[in-house]
């Protein structure tokens, strides 16, 4: 099974691009931030650990685990990032590795496996190629402001947080801009699935 990493910035459309892949090619996805939020949910085995973490504060009236409250905890405090992100990631790299066991045992061709953190969580050593998706700063302003309501301050705080446009560059193989009409972006894809496709067939 060919496996794809997909990483960038915030905003810059990377469910887009896996809702292509998957439409389009077939391409069977893995977003590792869906298998973290599954593992806050109260039968996760990382679910005592996290409510013990962040506190009654954090546990809604039915006893699911509050992500807004976690998600401000962790923005503004790193070293509870750092506490959420030990219990975490085993849990999500255990997790991800068994359900590319199940896929490659039913003879998928090809997975993506996308995260905004995939090149620093060392994800991409699980990955045949890594694909970073592009877009320019002042377009991912817009998309974050339009679809998530955020304000330009939290946003600036989250692209600086993030890797820089160079550092994705250097450490991925395969670049999509994804700064235009998405016509653009699907015509980049094309052709890069049809050389994967062609070099699973060889």
């Amino acid at each position: 099974m060919y496996i794809i990493g997909v990483t960038g910035g915030v905003g810059c459309g990377k469910s887009e691009v896996l809702r292509y892949l998957s439409e389009k090619w077939g391409v069977r996805i893995l977003q590792l931030d869906l298998i973290g939020h599954s593992l806050l949910e109260p039968d996760s085995p990382c679910y005592k650990r996290i409510a013990d973490l962040f506190g009654p504060a954090a546990v809604n009236a039915d006893g699911t685990l509050n992500r807004g409250v976690i998600g401000e905890s962790v923005f503004h405090d790193e070293a509870m990032r750092q506490a959420l992100d030990d219990i975490l990631h085993p849990a999500i790299r255990k997790k991800t590795d068994a359900i590319l066991k199940q896929l490659r045992e039913e003879g998928v061709p090809a997975a993506a496996v996308e995260a905004a953190l995939l090149l620093e969580a060392k994800y991409d050593a699980i990955c045949d190629e890594t694909w970073y998706i592009y877009a320019d700063e002042s377009v991912r302003t817009g998309r974050l402001i339009l679809s998530r309501g955020y304000s330009e301050e939290r946003i600036r705080g989250m692209m600086a947080a993030q890797m820089k446009e160079e550092e994705f560059r250097a450490a991925c193989s395969f670049v999509i801009d994804n700064s235009g009409a998405f016509e653009r972006t699907e015509r980049q894809i094309d052709g890069r699935m049809r050389d994967i496709l062609h070099k699973i067939k060889e």
